[in-house]
């Protein structure tokens, strides 16, 4: 007949406890990988284009950036495709802002100005970069998960002791 375990040397002895302290680090592994995959995921530095800064080469030699300080939408705007990528009514925008051209008063000339010259403005536009994110979040996180996580396993260990010997600190 079977006797009750009394110490971790009479649980050692037993297979099936060998076979849970197996599976028991194999779980700490596979959800503490998990997790870290996750905060890295999450917290990973990344940019992101929030603006564009102006620099009119021509007419008043200003820079500023477009959608903060003159309301200008630049969206479609590709940094890789240049200035071609503007429409021409962001090009109108541009040369109005940078002093290349009169402000037009009848909406006849404001539409012929607006969508059917085509003439590129004299400006150097440069992305405005967003970072968030950062390596010390990702590690800060990672580790306040270690240790609860090797908490909480460290407390599901203690308690299996209590339950199966009797003690939350067995001897050897």
């Amino acid at each position: 007949m079977n006797k009750q375990p009394h110490s971790l040397a009479d649980l050692n002895s037993k297979w099936w406890y060998r076979l849970l302290k197996v599976g028991y680090i194999g779980l700490f592994g596979i959800m503490t990988l998990v997790m870290l995959i996750a905060i890295y995921d999450e917290n990973e530095p990344d940019s992101l284009v929030v603006d564009h800064r102006i620099i009119c080469t021509g007419g008043n030699h200003s820079t500023f950036q477009a959608s903060r300080d003159k309301r200008i939408d630049l969206s479609g705007y590709s940094s890789s495709l240049g200035l071609e990528s503007l429409s021409n009514a962001q090009r109108y925008t541009l040369r109005i802002a940078c002093g290349e051209e009169e402000v037009r008063s009848s909406p006849r000339e404001i539409l012929d100005a607006k969508y059917n010259n085509d003439t590129l403005p004299s400006v150097e536009i440069e992305d405005i970069a967003l970072t968030r994110g950062s390596w010390i979040e990702v590690l800060l996180y990672s580790v306040a998960y270690l240790i609860a996580v090797a908490l909480l396993f460290e407390f599901g260990r203690r308690l299996f002791y209590y339950i199966v010997l009797g003690t939350w600190k067995p001897e050897n």
